[in-house]
């Protein structure tokens, strides 16, 4: 679904931004936007993101065949910033299949700027810094509304004396950063983010599903914000951890201010109907990239070589074979045109090799 007028306009809004993610000392812009962000995903299933700034809430649901409401999954409030409701393959799928939907929707792009604070990363070191390149790949990707940003008036405010009318003696104006959060700003988001979930692990509960367990303090992994895109790597990765590592979390508790919603023993969550909505995204990307251009004399080992060198000064050449052989899907074009985004780049390398977020491993 393309992304409606409305919240094009609120998403290149700085200060929607500003108050929708908070800095982690607390601080906060003021911002009153009330509105609901509808995410179809697959077979009928999707999320449901109801955003109310002016009471500093957010819901995400989960919306069902045939369903009027979708069912909630998790609030968040400034006293519960995060929420343990998806796992990052999870958020990482599901922000692919969306994207191939509708390329308004890039990923890691407004998807993951919007949902990552429901998938705080967990997992071994390799798994977090895919999750944290993610996230700052998103967070950098947000861009201000051209000519939103006034421009102080420069030059003279009335006619000058002979002696100053050449242009020189006026200073050009400044340059405005088109961007929502800059750089700092971004490692500090990632920052956050990651020590959100040092201390969560998943583990796969026979008769449950998945289910988030808290680890004991000095647990967590260690991981820095200034991290790169191993295209080499399967995206988002989250491996499991046994029952007998850590403890499960009492049902609906909060650890570190995350709010952990699938836990084992939660029967108002909805288990069954979030599996089937990963389900079905799961096959729908299988099918997405089950096309008659992934040549194998040309597309196939070119992408190859690429996942498996890092090399990324060849991705260009596999989007012009992908052209070449018929293909001009423009999510997928757009990310092996330069200019390259690398996080971008390598998730749709990996789905051309047939290659999705790592969905069970652990169990």
């Amino acid at each position: 679904m393309p992304i409606p007028e409305h919240l094009r306009g609120l998403f290149t809004d700085p200060s929607f931004w500003s108050a929708y993610l908070a800095e982690p000392d607390g601080s906060a812009v003021e911002h009153h936007a009330e509105v609901r962000v509808s995410l179809p995903v697959a077979g009928g299933y999707g999320l449901v993101l109801e955003i109310d700034l002016g009471y500093g809430e957010c819901l995400l649901g989960l919306r069902q065949p045939g369903a009027t409401e979708p069912v909630p999954l998790a609030r968040l409030d400034p006293a519960r910033p995060y929420a343990a409701v998806l796992r990052w393959a999870e958020l990482d799928l599901i922000g692919q299949v969306v994207a191939m939907d509708d390329p308004s929707w890039s990923h890691p792009g407004l998807v993951v700027a919007l949902l990552h604070r429901y998938a705080p990363p967990t997992g071994d070191s390799r798994a977090r810094r895919r999750a944290a390149t993610m996230v700052a790949t998103a967070l950098r990707s947000l861009r201000r509304a051209p000519g939103a940003v006034a421009v102080a008036p420069v030059g003279p405010q009335q006619p000058p004396l002979d002696l100053f009318t050449d242009p020189s003696w006026w200073p050009s104006a400044a340059p405005v950063d088109p961007r929502v959060f800059d750089d700092d700003a971004v490692a500090r988001q990632v920052r956050d983010h990651l020590d959100h979930g040092e201390r969560l692990r998943w583990r796969y509960a026979p008769g449950w599903g998945w289910v988030v367990t808290e680890a004991p303090p000095g647990a967590g992994a260690d991981v820095g914000t200034d991290v790169g895109t191993d295209v080499g790597a399967d995206v988002g990765a989250t491996p499991g951890v046994s029952a007998d590592d850590v403890g499960a979390a009492d049902v609906g508790a909060t650890a570190d201010g995350v709010t952990t919603a699938r836990v084992l023993g939660a029967e108002s969550f909805p288990f069954d109907q979030l599996d089937e909505l990963v389900g079905h995204a799961a096959a729908r990307h299988a099918r997405l990239f089950d096309t008659p251009w992934r040549d194998a004399q040309t597309v196939l080992p070119l992408a190859r070589r690429i996942r498996e060198t890092g090399d990324l000064s060849a991705v260009p050449a596999l989007g012009k074979a992908l052209q070449d052989a018929g293909w001009d899907h423009p999510t997928v074009l757009d990310a092996l045109t330069e200019p390259l985004v690398p996080a971008e780049s390598a998730w749709v390398v990996d789905a051309l090799l047939g290659i999705g977020p790592a969905l069970d491993d652990g169990r």
